[in-house]
């Protein structure tokens, strides 16, 4: 696959966004239909429950364009 840099731009953005100074971390997603979807990580105090950069992102997309 390749490296998609709108999406990296989108990626970043949104990192320093959520998180202004320190550790930075976001995923860009685009949809088939063309729309594009940010998120951050989602950290619990118990690690087993922590989710991924992209989980939020891939949540939304299903959720406002459902399964393509």
């Amino acid at each position: 696959m390749a490296l998609n840099q709108s999406l990296v731009e989108l990626a970043i953005q949104q990192a320093l966004s959520r998180f202004p100074t320190g550790y930075a971390g976001a995923a860009a997603i685009r949809t088939d239909s063309g729309q594009t979807f940010t998120s951050v990580c989602f950290d619990a105090p118990n690690s087993g429950a922590s989710l991924c950069h992209e989980t939020g992102a891939y949540c939304e997309a299903n959720r406002i364009v459902g399964p393509e």
